[in-house]
């Protein structure tokens, strides 16, 4: 059999994702030795573009997010000019994708095992956000656990581009009712190895993406929203916006920067004969609309916390609003 019909063979693996990922395609394909009989595995990559669109991890009618944090967090992004993405072995639930991939430890064609995945984890960063709604901005939840009991606040933003390249962004789904479409992948890549003999070397960073979207029940107040940046997806390799850092427990992990739009320095040092299009597409930004603080702030430094907001107002052109004991936000002028 000859390499293009081997090829057309590994294209057909498409059945057992695409009814999770309608619209996800192959960026890259490739095996070892003279053909898949010889070799009977192969190495793939999914493109980012559109990956979760038509899914059931898809936003549609989305116009911003926010991002619940601690004063001294709101302070951080609007002094430094970018949110920061962490790598996913740095966030709090220690099961961050291994909750996902443990469906796939049930057949040993998947390769499941624990050291590789955290290894993984280590190249994928994640920012958290909620839709921002009337329900999510006033989730008593949230404030309690992320905006430090209501001392601190959320930033409300927007992505620009929607869906830049090496970005994706997805609904995280909870709990074993959400582990469902996982199930039904695992089920459908065994049959297919079943009819053809032959599997994905590495099946599970393959499909790194959707195990990314799965917590267990317990997080499921949090209506969380990711957008996710993975450095192999990008061809320019670690480019300066992922950096070291030291991080609240001092171990030394990467960091991802997403700029505020007036701070991203691609656009500010693009030449002639680049569009801002293009470079949005690669490296996008955020823009801020509004900050809102929590009612628990100590009235002696309101005062001077407004005013410290307000010096950011003429470069980021956001809006100043907080939350009363009822839950109702009222705008700040």
């Amino acid at each position: 059999m000859s390499a293009s019909e081997d090829f057309l063979r590994i294209e057909g693996f498409k059945e057992v994702f695409q009814p999770l990922l309608p619209r996800a395609e192959f960026a890259g394909k490739s095996f070892a030795g003279d053909s898949l009989e010889e070799t009977l595995n192969f190495n793939a990559h999914i493109s980012t573009e559109n990956i979760f669109q038509d899914s059931i991890y898809e936003l549609k009618d989305v116009e911003s997010f926010i991002h619940f944090t601690s004063l001294q967090g709101i302070f951080s992004v609007l002094n430094s000019g970018y949110f920061r993405m962490s790598e996913f072995g740095h966030l709090e639930d220690k099961r961050e994708i291994l909750y996902g991939a443990s469906v796939f430890g049930v057949d040993p064609i998947f390769n499941f095992n624990y050291k590789s995945i955290e290894d993984l984890k280590r190249n994928i960063f994640c920012f958290s956000s909620c839709i921002a709604n009337e329900n999510t901005k006033k989730n008593n939840y949230m404030w309690h656990i992320y905006a430090n009991k209501r001392n601190g606040g959320f930033i409300e933003f927007e992505m620009n581009p929607w869906n830049p390249f090496f970005y994706n962004i997805g609904k995280v789904l909870y709990g074993k009712k959400g582990l469902a479409p996982l199930e039904s992948l695992k089920d459908r890549a065994i049959d297919f190895y079943n009819k053809n003999n032959f599997f994905p070397e590495r099946f599970i960073e393959l499909m790194l993406d959707v195990q990314a979207l799965h917590k267990s029940e317990k997080y499921s107040s949090e209506e969380e929203i990711r957008i996710i940046y993975k450095i192999e997806d990008n061809p320019f390799g670690d480019i300066d916006t992922v950096y070291r850092d030291i991080n609240s427990q001092n171990e030394l992990k990467k960091f991802n920067k997403l700029y505020i739009d007036t701070r991203n320095p691609y656009l500010k040092n693009k030449n002639p004969e680049q569009s801002v299009r293009s470079i949005l597409y690669y490296y996008p930004s955020i823009k801020i609309k509004n900050i809102t603080l929590g009612i628990d702030i100590h009235s002696r430094d309101k005062r001077e916390i407004l005013d410290e907001l307000k010096k950011y107002q003429k470069e980021y052109e956001f809006s100043i609003s907080y939350i009363d004991e009822e839950n109702d936000i009222h705008s700040i002028g």
